[in-house]
C-alpha cells in the first residue's frame, strides 16, 4: 500500500529523499490505526455475533430435548 502511495503522489522509489515526509508518515500511520481499528472491531464483533449464533443453537437444542422427554411416555 505505501508503495501504491509513493507511485501516486508521483516520488520516485530509486530516489533516497523523500520531500514531504512527515505528510507521508501521518498518512501511513493513520492508515495502519485504521487497519488496526477494523481489525479489532472484525475479531470482537464477529466473535461474538458466533457465540451467540451457537448459544442459541444450543438452547434450541436444549429445549427439543426437553420436549421430547415430556411428550414420551414411561412406563409405570
Amino acid at each position: 500500500m505505501m508503495l501504491l502511495l509513493l507511485l501516486a503522489k508521483g516520488w520516485a522509489i530509486t530516489r533516497m529523499m523523500l520531500t514531504r515526509r512527515l505528510l507521508l508518515f501521518a498518512l501511513w500511520g493513520l492508515y495502519s490505526i485504521l487497519i488496526l481499528t477494523l481489525y479489532f472491531w472484525n475479531m470482537v464483533f464477529c466473535c461474538s455475533y458466533l457465540l451467540h449464533s451457537v448459544s442459541l443453537l444450543h438452547n434450541m437444542a436444549e429445549e427439543e430435548a426437553s420436549q421430547c422427554a415430556r411428550n414420551s411416555i414411561w412406563p409405570p
